[in-house]
């Protein structure tokens, strides 16, 4: 089940951030998916939302990649430790693309039931990520 659970991530990796494709994502994500993203609290519910915010990512950083630096699975979580990358293309919080290029470290833990993604935890590295924008301290 560890394996399993860690090609999954590895898969997901590949095939929506450093490919940009939605097409499999109903293979690898629960319907009810919950995406907890902690800097803010915030949650995305539902294979539907969570799909049209992988689209809005990718509309604002089209050429958005992962690198992974550690994967760990116990049990039906994995965590990932990743190093992500992007080109600022699209509106961003509320402002204009910068044009800038981008480099952030991101942790996340997975759960995995039943051979799909129910939950992740994100914590991206907001504050470098707004600094590099040139977002205000």
């Amino acid at each position: 089940m560890e394996e399993y659970n860690k090609s999954l991530i590895l898969r997901m990796s590949k095939e929506i951030w450093n490919e940009g494709t939605l097409d499999n994502i109903d293979e690898m994500f629960a319907e009810d998916i919950v995406l907890h993203f902690l800097p803010d609290g915030s949650e995305i519910r539902g294979l539907a939302d969570v799909r049209e915010n992988f689209r809005e990512h990718h509309n604002v950083f089209p050429d958005w990649a992962e690198s992974i630096k550690l994967l760990i699975a116990s049990g039906e979580f994995v965590a990932i430790h990743f190093e992500s990358s992007g080109t600022n293309r699209g509106s961003f919080l509320g402002r204009p693309p910068t044009n800038e290029q981008v480099h952030i470290n991101e942790f996340s833990l997975f759960r995995v039931v039943d051979g799909k993604i129910t939950e992740q935890w994100l914590l991206p590295d907001l504050p470098s990520l707004k600094k590099q924008l040139g977002f205000p301290a």
